[in-house]
């Protein structure tokens, strides 16, 4: 019996890791990783189910069900209690919450995306289809919310008890003993809070992207307009955004570049100046003079007789 209980608690970890793992996958991926479970698991249930009351599913779409049964399972177990088993059996009632798969996926886009707006229209009709149900159908749903935003931060490889700080609570196990005003209120700052994390994170992408674009670009005639429809943003937002990244303003940072690409040809090259200036995007030669100077405290030729390779 112990030997048994051991390959049972096993195969519920493997189980239970499975389920996580496929909410990053793709269907067909976890699908063939479901086929992985040990056959014995079957097996163990068979024999396990005798010592303990549980549900057993066929297929590959109980799990999740399994898992929401389990969670929903652990709330309900008075911590007070040295009862520390909690059936979950055939005959419970299973609540009709109205949160279809759709609108789970575009929560979980406008989680990513961090559109605000997008995400508080949709939560504001998903609350409302479900105003008037039992409790325990308001409880379920802000469990189901709940999972699906903990989805969407686990993506980003933060954890909710770091994101929550101090008003982080283990949502999965006491969420059947919080009032449900409490816990619709906790859902919604989880979800600003996942809101902010990932608007932090597409902003240092776009802000890099935005530096590799002027790094890749400063031979053209670049300006924070062409940059602003570049990246479909307004100008004053790039000026900021650049100075945030780069330490400087949009132009200083590319005078600089263009002058330490023109040191370059300067040195390495017999290029007429006139054409320097062309190849690192100064109209002229008098510009880039003017700006080299500014910068080194020398003019292109100068430069160019001190620094020339032999």
């Amino acid at each position: 019996m112990r030997s048994l209980m051991l390959s049972f608690l096993l195969s519920l970890r493997l189980i239970r890791l499975i389920i996580c793992v496929g909410y990053l996958l793709h269907a067909h991926v976890f699908q063939l990783l479901c086929k992985r479970v040990p056959s014995r698991f079957v097996k163990n249930v068979n024999h396990v189910r005798q010592l303990i009351k549980m549900i057993a599913y066929s297929h590959i779409g109980g799990m999740q069900t399994s898992y929401m049964q389990a969670l929903r399972a652990l709330s309900s177990v008075n911590k007070f209690s040295r009862n520390k088993v909690s059936e979950f059996g055939q005959t419970e009632a299973v609540n009709n919450v109205r949160f279809s798969v759709s609108e789970e996926s575009k929560i979980t886009n406008y989680l990513t995306a961090g559109d605000q707006e997008g995400l508080n229209q949709l939560l504001e009709n998903i609350l409302k289809n479900n105003t008037g149900d039992a409790e325990s159908g308001v409880k379920e749903l802000c469990l189901q919310l709940y999972v699906t935003g903990n989805r969407t931060l686990r993506k980003r490889d933060i954890l909710p008890e770091v994101l929550m700080g101090a008003e982080y609570i283990d949502f999965t196990k006491e969420y059947n003993s919080i009032p449900n005003d409490r816990l619709i209120d906790y859902v919604m700052t989880f979800y600003n809070k996942i809101l902010a994390a990932n608007n932090a994170i597409n902003d240092k992408k776009k802000l890099t992207a935005i530096k590799e674009y002027i790094d890749g670009h400063y031979f053209e005639d670049l300006c924070l307009d062409s940059l602003a429809r570049q990246f479909h943003a307004t100008p004053v937002y790039l000026s900021r955004a650049v100075k945030e990244i780069l330490g400087i303003s949009f132009l200083s940072y590319l005078n600089n570049l263009r002058v330490d690409k023109a040191k370059e040809l300067l040195s390495k090259t017999d290029m007429p100046v006139n054409e320097v200036a062309g190849k690192v995007g100064f109209n002229d030669r008098h510009t880039l003079t003017r700006v080299f100077k500014n910068s080194q405290g020398i003019t292109p030729t100068t430069f160019r007789e001190l620094n020339r390779d032999p």
